[in-house]
């Protein structure tokens, strides 16, 4: 997975949550929260990692179009990739939509952790006084709908996409989904796509090229490869750690006035302040590119979309590099 190295583990790897529980012969608890089964409770504390910080500085170069992920932990709306070109379908534990009118919050904390399996209720109320509508998380459990708005950029943006680059998936449930893999109308042009995981995948067979490697280290040789800079991350840039120090700071002033402060776990304050601007990676602005690409390319959750393949992503040359 891409955010395994932010120690935050992954589904179907070996040490996956949803691995462990098969072994155990138990199904996910439902009457905990997504982010408590999903050893994400700290994840305020997660920074994004190599990889995050590659799609996000491809992005900004223009190389990447989008970022379609199925993780929920917001790392790539902090790695800076912008909403406009981000897709998170299976949702992101520090949003919740209100239920009546849809209005979106980013929150500065785990949203869901008083909602549970299939019931997604936050106990908070739209801001809006015509609507006070009541919130819910955006998570998608198994079995539910992904959200409209998501599935239709997802589609629109895959099959507009000449190469999908595939990053840390085990491609269980995207096999399922047609509109990646099928062109528009009809299919005629063949689309390329790559896959970067250190496990074998369903699609193994069919992929121009299969990388068995971590995502970090592929993607950073990649952005060497065609000479774009390593972004930095920035904390005080992360709209997530901003919302948590604002927050903090409005629940230290309602203290102060001996008023009943807005429920936030304290952890946030702590993180907020012990964030520092010092960079966790170096640029990396080596290599020149030996095979132009477009500047319109899709990127999805590990898996990012450009318009031409890079040099060893030529047709018919499938092989796997370990």
């Amino acid at each position: 997975g891409i955010s395994t190295s932010a120690s935050i583990p992954d589904y179907r790897g070996p040490q996956g949550i949803w691995t462990l529980h098969k072994k155990a012969g138990n199904q996910a608890n439902q009457n905990v929260s997504c982010a408590a089964r999903a050893g994400l409770i700290d994840k305020i504390r997660a920074q994004p990692t190599r990889a995050h910080m590659v799609l996000a500085s491809l992005n900004a170069a223009g190389v990447i179009r989008c970022v379609i992920s199925q993780n929920i932990d917001g790392l790539h709306l902090r790695s800076g990739v912008p909403e406009s070109s981000l897709c998170e379908l299976h949702g992101n534990v520090f949003k919740e939509r209100c239920s009546k009118c849809g209005a979106m919050y980013l929150r500065g904390f785990d949203v869901t952790e008083h909602s549970a399996y299939r019931r997604h209720a936050t106990s908070r109320t739209c801001d809006k006084k015509s609507c006070r509508g009541q919130l819910a998380d955006t998570i998608v459990y198994f079995g539910e709908k992904l959200c409209e708005f998501d599935l239709e950029t997802a589609q629109e943006q895959a099959q507009q996409a000449d190469l999908s680059l595939f990053i840390g998936s085990s491609l269980k449930v995207l096999q399922h989904y047609k509109y990646i893999w099928e062109r528009s109308g009809g299919g005629k042009r063949h689309k390329q796509f790559v896959i970067v995981n250190l496990q074998p995948t369903p699609k193994d067979r069919v992929a121009e090229l299969v990388l068995r490697g971590r995502c970090d280290d592929v993607l950073e040789q990649l952005l060497k490869e065609l000479g774009v800079p390593l972004r930095r991350y920035d904390c005080t840039k992360d709209k997530v750690l901003h919302k948590a120090s604002k927050e903090a700071k409005l629940a230290a002033a309602a203290a102060a006035a001996a008023l009943p402060a807005a429920a936030s776990p304290a952890a946030l304050a702590d993180a907020a302040a012990s964030c520092s601007s010092a960079p966790n990676s170096a640029d990396h602005a080596g290599g020149r590119v030996k095979r132009k690409v477009s500047d319109k390319g899709t990127a999805a959750e590990g898996s990012a979309t450009l318009k031409k393949p890079c040099a060893q992503q030529q047709r018919g040359s499938r092989r796997t590099v370990k």
